[in-house]
C-alpha cells in the first residue's frame, strides 16, 4: 500500500552518511571540543567574518557548501593552529591578535582587541575567560577581567552574550555545543592528550624551563564519561560532569567548579541502603567520619 502523505522525519541513519548521532563526521567527533552556533545577526556576521579570515575555525561540512554563511557555525579544535597555545582560541576585533572574530568592523569599541579566550583545563573542563574592557556575559553572569569573577565553565547549552553597541540586535551571541563522544571517547582523549603535549613543548620552548607534569592523563579519563543521575544538581557553585565509580551503597560523581574549573569528587550515599528499622544503620556514622578524615590535593568529599 502506498503511502498518502509525504514522510516528515527523517529516515536515513547519519552513521551510513559517515556522520555519527551529532550529526558530525567522525573524524571531528574525536577532534572538536566545541561548537559555538551564532543565535543573533551580530554573531552571524562575526562568524562571516572569521569565515573569511580563519576558515580552519568554521565547521564546514561538505554537504553544506552551497549554503550561505548564515548556517556556518564555529568549531573548535583540538589540531587547530592558534596565535598562542598557552591563551587558546582568542576571541575579538584584532584580526592580527585575535584566531576568531567578534566583529567585522575593526573600529568597533564595544569589542576589545582581545576580548575572551576559550581554552581547556588541565582536567579537560571547557572555559571562558574575560580579557576585554567591556566584560563578557556567560549563562548570565558577568565577568570581568580585573575582578574575581573573570571565568566561567562552558557547559553543553551555555550562551556566551558579548554587547556590541546600544541595542539588542547589536548584541553577540553564542550557544555552546559540545559533541557526545559515544563511541569515541578513547579517540577524543588520546586527541587531548596529545594537545596537551602541543602546549607542554610550546610552554617548553617559550620559557625555556622544563614542562611541569600534569594529572591530566588520569583525569580525563572522567571527562568522556556520560553517566550522570546524580540527585544534587551542583547548585550555584559546580557543575556535575561526569560518574567516577559506583558501590553497593553510594556513588562516586565528578564535579567542576563553575567558576575556575577546578575538579573535585562529590560522594552520594544511598540512605535507602543504610535503613534498618526506619533507623538509620550505624554505617553511616563510620562512611562519614572516614569521608571528614581524607585529604587529597585534587579530590574533595562532599556530604
Amino acid at each position: 500500500m502506498e503511502a498518502t502523505q509525504e514522510s516528515t522525519q527523517p529516515c536515513t541513519d547519519p552513521r551510513r552518511m559517515g556522520y555519527n548521532n551529532s550529526g558530525l563526521h567522525e573524524q571531528d567527533v574525536s577532534d572538536i571540543i566545541c561548537i559555538l552556533h551564532p543565535s543573533s545577526p551580530a554573531a552571524h556576521h562575526a562568524v562571516a567574518a572569521s569565515a573569511s579570515s580563519a576558515p580552519q575555525h568554521i565547521l564546514q561540512r561538505d554537504e553544506l557548501a552551497f549554503e550561505s554563511s548564515a548556517a556556518l557555525d564555529i568549531g573548535l579544535r583540538l589540531s587547530s593552529k592558534v596565535h598562542d597555545l598557552n591563551t587558546g582560541f582568542c576571541f575579538g576585533r584584532n584580526r592580527t591578535r585575535c584566531d576568531l572574530l567578534l566583529a567585522r568592523d575593526q573600529n568597533s569599541k564595544r569589542i576589545s582587541n582581545q576580548h575572551f579566550r576559550i581554552y581547556l583545563t588541565e582536567d579537560g573542563i571547557i572555559m571562558l575567560e574575560d580579557i576585554s574592557t567591556n566584560g563578557t556575559i556567560v549563562d548570565n553572569c558577568r565577568l570581568r577581567k580585573n575582578q574575581r569573577e573573570n571565568s566561567r565553565m562552558l557547559t553543553n547549552g551555555s550562551v556566551i552574550q558579548v554587547m556590541n553597541g546600544d541595542q539588542t540586535s547589536d548584541e553577540v551571541r553564542f550557544v555552546v555545543r559540545i559533541p557526545s563522544r559515544e563511541g569515541f571517547s578513547m579517540q577524543y582523549t588520546e586527541n587531548l592528550l596529545r594537545y596537551f603535549e602541543r602546549i607542554q613543548k610550546h610552554r617548553a620552548g617559550t620559557t625555556q624551563v622544563k614542562p611541569r607534569q600534569t594529572s591530566a592523563q588520569p583525569v580525563l579519563q572522567w571527562t568522556v564519561s556520560n553517566t550522570y543521575g546524580m540527585h544534587w544538581t551542583g547548585g550555584p557553585k559546580y557543575n556535575v560532569t561526569g560518574q567516577i565509580g559506583k558501590g553497593a551503597f553510594a556513588t562516586v560523581y565528578k564535579l567542576a567548579t563553575k567558576q575556575h574549573g577546578a575538579v573535585y569528587a562529590a560522594k552520594e550515599l544511598d540512605k535507602r541502603r543504610f535503613m534498618k528499622n526506619g533507623v538509620l544503620d550505624q554505617k553511616v556514622d563510620n562512611e562519614m567520619k572516614i569521608m571528614k578524615d581524607l585529604k587529597h590535593v585534587s579530590d574533595r568529599i562532599f556530604l
